[in-house]
């Protein structure tokens, strides 16, 4: 299967076991592109996570580690049966600049 246009291998990626992309996460990775300090996007399954910096376990994931020094990552877990976006942050700055991105149906929690 080719993989989406706005999935680029580098700045978005997705994992292995994410065969279709919705559209919502489709939407929240484009918006999370557009913060310069969140320099990786990955979409999972039920989640996007995106960082600054990756991990070194040989899988390339963005890091995520609230309060981790050096780390401005934020992770954000996506109930597609409730509209709803559970999140994790390290700096307030990407609640800001994510949240906006959601449709009005979506809440978030």
């Amino acid at each position: 299967m080719a993989k989406s246009a706005f999935v680029d291998g580098e700045r978005i990626r997705k994992a292995h076991s994410v065969r279709r992309v919705q559209s919502i996460f489709q939407h929240l990775a484009v918006r999370l592109a557009r913060i310069p300090e969140l320099r990786y996007i990955k979409i999972f399954p039920e989640r996007l996570a995106a960082s600054n910096v990756l991990s070194h376990d040989g899988k390339k994931n963005p890091v995520v580690k609230v309060g981790a020094e050096g780390i401005v990552g934020v992770e954000v877990l996506v109930d597609e049966s409730a509209n709803s976006l559970q999140t994790s942050w390290s700096t307030q700055i990407i609640c800001k600049r994510l949240f906006p991105a959601t449709r009005n149906a979506w809440e978030t929690v």
